[in-house]
């Protein structure tokens, strides 16, 4: 994926939700603004072991960063938290994010909005995700699995908050329609997505799809609402040890 299937703007404040791949697709991006006055963060936590090495680590109050962010972006891309607690970067609230923002300097925003203990599929509590409100590109993030497996503790993080929401019971195997109705709901996957921002899906593991889960997947994006695009992705090792997602817009597909 490029700058130029995302379409972004010289200016983006771009939060990452979902599950399946996030930390790998904001690192993936990062790796796309690296000259472009970035400053990644996350609204929840990040694994300091996932760090790539291109990115300077900054552990600072809001406020003390945003007095060194002139000379720290001098240096490159970075990647601030308020604390590290064991191997946990711990991020900032959404309005501190937004005021990081509103500093001109600062011309891309990457923001880990969310958090799926791993799993590719996710149930949202009430204070999730943590979207800041002047986000200007919202992406979500689930994995194949969806696709392919029926819905169960061992794909679904918080199972019972996605049944409910969802309104499907457990080791369900969703149809199309149940999928769109699910990816585009306002209680699951586009919760606490701000109104008026681009919206793009990203369908990440590619390599699992079997023939059924890809004529399922492109019959759920003609049912879709509320995004503006979508991707399917594969991550590939790079050889720092990291992901990088690589993959094409759905429509390519066919």
């Amino acid at each position: 994926m490029t700058r130029e299937d995302f379409a972004f703007k010289e200016r983006e404040l771009i939060a990452v939700t979902g599950g399946g791949g996030k930390t790998s697709l904001v690192f993936h991006l990062a790796s796309l603004f690296a000259r472009d006055g970035l400053l990644v963060t996350t609204t929840t936590h990040l694994c300091r072991w996932d760090i790539p090495s291109s990115l300077a680590l900054q552990v600072a109050e809001a406020s003390d960063l945003i007095e060194a962010l002139p000379g720290v972006l001098s240096e490159g891309p970075l990647l601030a938290a308020r604390a590290v607690a064991g191997d946990k970067l711990q991020g900032f609230a959404p309005d501190e994010v937004d005021r990081f923002y509103r500093d001109r300097r600062v011309r891309k925003v990457v923001v880990e909005a969310d958090g799926a203990r791993g799993f590719p599929v996710k149930g949202y509590a009430d204070h999730e995700p943590v979207i800041p409100s002047m986000t200007t590109c919202h992406i979500v993030v689930v994995g194949a699995e969806l696709f392919l497996r029926p819905l169960d503790e061992r794909t679904v993080f918080r199972l019972p908050l996605f049944l409910e929401a969802s309104g499907l019971a457990e080791g369900t195997w969703p149809t199309a329609s149940e999928l769109a109705r699910v990816l585009s709901s306002e209680r699951i996957y586009l919760k606490g997505s701000p109104r008026g921002v681009r919206r793009l899906l990203v369908v990440n593991k590619a390599d699992l799809f079997d023939e059924r889960g890809r004529r399922l997947l492109a019959e759920t994006a003609r049912q879709l609402e509320g995004y503006d695009g979508i991707f399917v992705t594969r991550l590939r090792r790079d050889d720092d040890g990291h992901d990088r997602p690589c993959g094409r817009p759905v429509a390519e597909d066919g």
